[in-house]
C-alpha cells in the first residue's frame, strides 16, 4: 500500500509539472520560425478576425511553373462580406527576407470583387507571368498581398519551380 501511495504522488507531481510546463508554452505566433530559403514550403495565409472567425487566402496550386494554371482562392470565415481588387503585391523570399518586386509597371483593372460572409472564391491568376516579367523568372519562393480593405491584409506563398533553362537559380 505504501509503494501504490508514493506511485500515486510522484504521478501526480509528473502531472503537474506537465500542466505548468504546457502552460507555459509561448504560442507559436509570438516566434514565428523563419524556414531555411534552401527548404520551400508555400503556406496560406491567415487572418485572425477574432476568436472564431477568419480569411484565409492561398494559391491553387501552390507550386508555379510556366505551364500551370493557378488560381487564389480566398475562403471567407467571418461574418461580414470582403470587398478587394484584382490587384496584389508580389514579393521574392531572398536570405531569409522578403524582398518586395515593383509592380507600378501594372495598370490594374478597376473592378470590385466581392466575397460574401461563409462563401469560398477562386480567381484565376497569372502568376508565372508575373515573376517572368518582374523578376527574371528566378526560381523560389513567393508571395502574393491581397489587400482586403479596412486595413486588412492577407498573404499567400507559392513556389516557382525550375522547368527549364530559362529559370534562373
Amino acid at each position: 500500500m505504501k509503494k501504490f501511495l508514493s506511485f500515486l504522488v510522484f504521478s501526480a507531481f509528473i502531472i503537474t509539472i506537465a500542466i505548468f510546463i504546457s502552460c507555459d508554452k509561448k504560442n507559436d505566433n509570438d516566434n514565428p520560425v523563419i524556414p531555411d530559403p534552401g527548404i520551400f514550403t508555400a503556406e496560406c495565409g491567415r487572418v485572425e478576425i477574432n476568436s472564431e472567425e477568419y480569411i484565409q487566402l492561398c494559391i491553387v496550386p501552390n507550386i508555379v511553373t510556366a505551364n500551370s494554371t493557378n488560381k487564389y482562392r480566398i475562403e471567407n470565415h467571418s461574418k461580414r462580406d470582403l470587398f478587394y481588387g484584382v490587384d496584389f503585391a508580389l514579393e521574392f523570399f531572398d536570405n531569409n527576407n522578403w524582398i518586395p518586386i515593383d509592380l507600378n509597371d501594372i495598370h490594374w483593372e478597376e473592378i470590385g470583387i466581392s466575397t460574401k460572409a461563409g462563401d469560398t472564391d477562386e480567381h484565376s491568376v497569372g502568376l508565372y507571368w508575373f515573376v517572368e516579367k518582374f523578376n527574371s523568372t528566378k526560381a523560389g519562393k513567393y508571395r502574393i498581398i491581397k489587400s482586403m480593405g479596412k486595413g486588412l491584409s492577407i498573404p499567400a506563398e507559392f513556389i516557382v519551380k525550375k522547368e527549364d533553362t530559362n529559370l534562373l537559380p
